[in-house]
């Protein structure tokens, strides 16, 4: 396997920085997404995607610590909101991971402001807020 991953031109990173996969593609770690976010989400190459991509990462962690990483999101959505405007890239993936934390309220309330700021709900919102209403255990409504 070694050879292989050498013979493939692979570089072997630390655990804290990224990890190739089952599939052999590699894929940064939660935390080092987030410090990538907090060095260049100011930075004209950043897009609204790479703000998506890190509250997507932290998917993982916010099951483990909701109390914790939900302020990381929060600050990537405010962030986003700030310099890119309210979208439902951000408010969709916001809202997963609310979802995941278990969370239904500020679910709810993501939808609520949806509403407020001009957008309209779409499939993945009515899809994240059953998620949230399935992990949090409340009835769906």
């Amino acid at each position: 396997h070694d050879l292989e991953f050498e013979k493939l031109g692979m570089v072997a990173w630390p655990k804290e920085v990224g990890f190739y996969n089952a599939g052999d593609n590699f894929e940064i770690t939660p935390e080092m997404m987030y410090r990538l976010f907090l060095k260049n989400s100011e930075e004209p190459f950043w897009t609204p995607q790479h703000n998506e991509k890190t509250v997507i990462h932290q998917f993982p962690l916010v099951e483990k610590d909701p109390a914790g990483v939900t302020k990381r999101i929060l600050e990537v959505f405010q962030q986003h909101v700030k310099r890119f405007g309210a979208d439902h890239c951000i408010y969709n993936s916001v809202m997963q991971a609310y979802a995941f934390a278990k969370d239904l309220n500020k679910c709810r309330a993501l939808y609520e402001e949806m509403k407020v700021v001009g957008l309209d709900p779409n499939a993945q919102t009515y899809i994240n807020l059953m998620l949230a209403s399935k992990l949090s255990g409340e009835p769906k409504d």
